[in-house]
């Protein structure tokens, strides 16, 4: 885990990839489970027994919807790399 956290870190500093992180606080808006949009053609997600494309525009829509609300909660930058240094060095000190 320490790994993947670091790995998430060092890439904060490419100016080619913008990095947010959901707070544990923020305020719960709206469901969010893990989906990838492709192209905004298609979405794929996965469920506990099986994994659905979506290419339903009315649902790619509300996909799209749900993302820009979770970007909206995020947070970047030096208040992103300080969440993600302070569960490093929790996750180091737990070993």
């Amino acid at each position: 885990m320490v790994g993947q956290l670091t790995d998430h870190a060092e890439l904060m500093s490419n100016p080619r990839v913008r990095l947010g992180i959901l707070p544990l606080d923020a305020e719960y808006r709206c469901p969010a489970i893990n989906f990838v949009i492709y192209d905004r053609k298609q979405v794929l997600t996965e469920t506990v027994s099986a994994e659905l494309t979506i290419m339903r525009r009315s649902e790619i829509l509300l996909h799209e919807k749900t993302f820009g609300i979770l970007g909206e909660q995020a947070v970047y930058g030096d208040r992103a790399r300080a969440l993600l240094d302070a569960l490093i060095d929790r996750r180091r000190n737990a070993q």
